[in-house]
């Protein structure tokens, strides 16, 4: 069931990323490594956003609700995935922001880095912890 979750929002979310980030490729002429990484980074930042958002929704479920909205666009998860989110993605900015790093490949092969190790992180909380919630749940 998690793994469909999480591979239902990555086939929502990627396909659309995937074609915006050509477009901006051919548009910006970006080319060599630099590619590789405007492609990876948004991918791997799709994949953890994911496992995230289940993540929460385990550790905050809405149970009782009348209608649907309420579950969706009312419930404390959604608030809290908007901010884990927004600061997870807001660390390399800022990172960035404040080494001004003269090499630019290097510092985006640290960024995958980070969001590697976000996804094994978050895998690894899933795999634990969050079966343990999850059979609580249900």
């Amino acid at each position: 069931i998690f793994l469909l979750k999480i591979l239902l929002n990555i086939l929502i979310c990627a396909p659309l990323s995937i074609i915006s980030i050509f477009i901006m490729c051919i548009t910006f002429k970006i080319s060599g490594i630099i590619i590789i990484f405007v492609f990876l980074i948004p991918i791997l930042n799709i994949v953890s956003t994911s496992i995230m958002g289940l993540i929460i929704n385990l550790n905050f479920p809405k149970l009782d609700w009348l209608s649907e909205v309420t579950v969706v666009k009312q419930s404390m998860s959604v608030i809290v995935s908007l901010a884990v989110n927004t600061l997870l993605v807001a660390v390399p900015i800022i990172a960035y922001t404040l080494i001004m790093p003269n090499n630019f490949n290097l510092f985006a092969f640290f960024v995958c880095l980070y969001f590697l190790a976000l996804i094994v992180a978050q895998i690894y909380y899933l795999n634990t912890k969050g079966k343990k919630i999850f059979d609580t749940i249900y």
